[in-house]
C-alpha cells in the first residue's frame, strides 16, 4: 500500500518520528538516572547511618570509661571528660534522628531508643556519683553496663546491615552506569539509523520529486518537452500539475504569437547592435519583396534610400542609447527599386543585445497627404482667389458701378454675396485648421490687458449685437493674460458670436475674467436655449453642429470652435462648456500664467 502524503505531513512525519524518538531516549534516560540516583542516596544514607553509629558507639565509651574512672579517682578531668563525651552522644543522637526519618529499619529505631535510655541512666550515674548512696551509685552503674552490652548490640546489627547494604549498591550502580552507557550508545546509534532512514525517504521522495521539478523548469526555458507529470497530490504534485498547464498555456500562446507574427501585415524583425537583421516575419516577402535568407545578416541601411541612410543609422544609434523611444519615418527601396515610406518603432533589450522593430507601411498615408497638400494649395491659390474677385464684383454691382438694379436684383446680389462669404468664410477656416494641425503657425506671446481683448471682441461683434439688441457686459478688471493677444481675441468673438445667434433678442451677454493661483479664466455666459447633456462632448469637433437645422438656419461652417480648440491647445490651456437646455451656457477657456 502506498501512501501519498502532502509536503506539510512530509515535514510533520520528519519532525515528529525523531521527536518521538528523542522523547522515548530521554525518558528511559531519566528514568536510569532515577534508579541510579536512588542506589547512590541509599548509599550516601548508610554510609551517614554507619558514621553517625559508630561515633555515638564511641562516645557512649567514651563516656562510660570516664565515668569509670571519675568513679575511682574523683578526679575532675574525668568528670569534664565524660560530660563532654555525653554532649557529644547527644549531637550525635540528633542527626542520628534526622536520618531515621530516610531510614525507619527496625534496628536503627532500637538502636536510637536504647540510645536514649543510656544517655538517661549515664546522666543518672553522674547524679548518683556526688550522693553519698553506694547502693544506688553501684545499681546505676550495673544498669548502665546493660545498656552498653544492649546498645553494642543493636549497633553491630545496624553496623552490619548498612555495610551489607553499602557492599550491595556498588555492583548496582557499576551496573546502572553500564546501563546508562549502553542506552546513550543505542541512542546514538538509533538517532543516526532513523536520521538516515529519514533521509533516504525524504531525498527519494521529495528531492527526486523537487528534481523532476527543476529539470522541468529547465525544459520549459529550453523549448523542450517536459517530464511525465507527478503522481499523488501533495503540493509538488499539485505545482508540477500547475507547471505542465502552464507549460500548455505557453506553448499556445507562442504558437498563436508566431502565428500572429508571421501573418501580420507590417514587418516584424530583430535587429543586433550594427542594424543587422536577425530574425524576421513572412511580411518581408509582401511589402519589400525579399525572402527571409535574403535579408538575414544584411545591414538594414542597404535598403533605405541613401539621402535616409544617416538619419536611419542616428535613429538606431538614439533608440540603443536609451535617447529616444518614439517612432521614426525613412523611405526605403524595394526589391524591385520602388520606393516605401516605412514608420519604425523599435525596442531596444539589453539582456538579448537585440533591437525589435514593427515597421509599418505608410505609403499610402504619404500619398494621401501629399493629396491633402495639394488641395489645401489648390484651395487657397486657384479657388480662393477667384472667390474674392467674385465677391469684389458682387460689391461693384451692390454699389450700382455698373447701373442701377431694381429691388429683385439687389435681393439676388445680397444672397448671393451672402453665400459667397460663407463659402469664403469656410475656405479660410480649412486653411487656419490645416496651419495649425501641421504646425505652420506661430503664437507670439505678450501679457495682454483683459480690457484690450474685451474691447476688440465687443467691436468685432457690435453689429449683430446691435441687430438683436442684445449687451455684452464685460467685467472690469486690470488683470494681464499671457498670450497670443489676436488669437484669444478670435477666440472670444468666436464665443460671442455664437452667443448672440443663439440667445434671445434683448438679453444680455456677459464676458467675465476669474483669477486662479495657477491660471486665468475667460467665460462668455449668454441667455440662450443651451445644448443638451449628450452634445457638450462634440460641440468642438469639426463640423458638429448642435441641431442640424442650426447649419442653414444660423449659418456657420462648423468649423469655428474646433478651430478655437487648437489655438487654446497651442497655449497650452483649456475649453470647454456648461450648459443646461433653455437656461444658457458658458464657454470658458482657461490660460496657465506666465512661468
Amino acid at each position: 500500500m502506498k501512501f501519498n502524503l502532502r509536503l506539510s505531513q512530509k515535514a510533520m512525519l520528519l519532525v515528529a518520528v525523531p521527536l518521538i524518538f528523542e522523547l522515548a531516549f530521554v525518558s528511559m534516560l531519566v528514568f536510569q538516572l532515577k534508579q541510579l540516583e536512588g542506589e547512590y542516596t541509599a548509599e550516601t544514607l548508610a554510609r551517614d547511618v554507619l558514621m553517625t553509629v559508630n561515633l555515638e558507639l564511641k562516645s557512649m565509651l567514651q563516656a562510660a570509661g570516664a565515668m569509670g574512672m571519675y568513679q575511682v579517682h574523683k578526679e575532675q578531668r574525668f568528670k569534664d571528660e565524660y560530660r563532654n563525651a555525653l554532649n557529644d552522644l547527644k549531637k550525635y543522637r540528633l542527626n542520628l534522628e534526622e536520618l531515621i526519618k530516610s531510614d525507619q529499619s527496625e534496628d536503627l529505631v532500637a538502636f536510637a531508643t536504647t540510645t536514649d535510655k543510656l544517655v538517661k541512666s549515664l546522666g543518672e550515674c553522674d547524679i548518683l556519683a556526688n550522693s553519698g548512696d553506694r547502693i544506688d551509685r553501684m545499681r546505676s552503674i550495673i544498669q548502665a553496663q546493660k545498656l552498653l552490652r544492649k546498645i553494642d548490640e543493636s549497633g553491630n546489627k545496624v553496623i552490619e546491615r548498612q555495610t551489607r547494604i553499602h557492599d550491595e549498591q556498588g555492583p548496582h550502580q557499576a551496573q546502572s552506569r553500564a546501563t546508562i552507557e549502553q542506552l546513550i550508545i543505542a541512542g546514538a546509534l538509533l538517532s543516526i539509523i532513523l536520521a538516515v532512514v529519514l533521509a533516504h525517504y525524504f531525498n527519494s521522495g521529495t528531492s527526486r520529486r523537487l528534481n523532476v521539478l527543476m529539470d522541468n523548469t529547465f525544459q520549459l526555458a529550453m523549448e523542450k518537452p517536459l517530464q511525465a507529470p507527478l503522481e499523488g497530490d501533495d503540493e509538488i504534485a499539485t505545482i508540477d500539475g500547475v507547471f505542465h498547464r502552464m507549460a500548455e498555456t505557453l506553448s499556445d500562446a507562442r504558437s498563436k504569437e508566431q502565428a500572429l507574427t508571421q501573418n501580420a501585415l507590417d514587418v516584424i524583425c530583430s535587429l543586433d547592435e550594427k542594424g543587422r537583421f536577425t530574425k524576421m516575419n513572412q511580411a518581408v516577402k509582401s511589402v519589400w519583396g525579399y525572402d527571409d535568407d535574403e535579408l538575414l545578416g544584411r545591414a538594414i541601411v542597404s535598403l533605405v534610400e541613401p539621402a535616409d541612410a544617416e538619419r536611419t543609422r542616428l535613429s538606431i544609434d538614439e533608440v540603443i542609447s536609451g535617447k529616444s523611444t518614439a517612432p521614426f519615418e525613412i523611405k526605403m527601396r524595394r526589391k524591385d527599386q520602388t520606393s516605401c515610406d516605412m514608420s519604425w518603432s523599435a525596442h531596444w533589450s539589453e539582456t538579448d543585445k537585440s533591437l525589435f522593430c514593427v515597421a509599418h507601411d505608410i505609403s499610402e498615408r504619404k500619398r494621401l497627404e501629399r493629396m491633402k497638400q495639394e488641395v489645401v494649395a489648390m484651395v487657397s491659390h486657384d479657388l480662393r482667389s477667384p472667390l474674392t474677385s467674385i465677391q469684389a464684383m458682387f460689391d461693384l454691382l451692390s454699389a450700382g458701378a455698373l447701373g442701377q438694379l431694381n429691388d429683385k436684383g439687389q435681393d439676388k446680389i445680397r444672397r448671393s454675396s451672402a453665400s459667397l462669404n460663407r463659402l469664403i468664410s469656410m475656405i479660410n477656416d480649412l486653411l487656419d485648421m490645416e496651419k495649425m494641425e501641421s504646425g505652420m503657425f506661430e503664437l507670439e506671446l505678450s501679457n495682454v490687458p483683459f480690457s484690450t481683448l474685451t474691447a476688440h471682441a465687443r467691436e468685432a461683434i457690435q453689429s449683430s449685437a446691435e441687430q438683436k439688441n442684445i449687451a455684452v457686459d464685460a467685467t472690469d478688471s486690470d488683470l494681464d493674460i499671457y498670450c497670443d493677444g489676436d488669437r484669444i481675441v478670435r477666440v472670444l468673438v468666436n464665443f460671442l458670436s455664437n452667443a448672440i445667434k443663439f440667445s434671445p433678442p434683448d438679453s444680455i451677454i456677459k464676458l467675465e475674467i476669474a483669477d486662479f493661483p495657477d491660471a486665468i479664466q475667460i467665460s462668455v455666459i449668454d441667455q440662450g436655449k443651451g445644448i443638451p447633456a449628450d452634445k457638450l462632448e462634440t460641440v468642438f469637433e469639426r463640423f458638429k453642429q448642435v441641431e442640424r437645422a442650426d447649419e442653414t438656419t444660423k449659418g456657420g461652417s462648423g468649423l469655428g470652435l474646433a478651430i478655437c480648440r487648437a489655438i487654446i491647445d497651442a497655449h497650452h490651456g483649456t475649453i470647454g462648456v456648461n450648459s443646461q437646455v433653455d437656461q444658457g451656457s458658458t464657454f470658458w477657456i482657461r490660460l496657465p500664467k506666465q512661468a
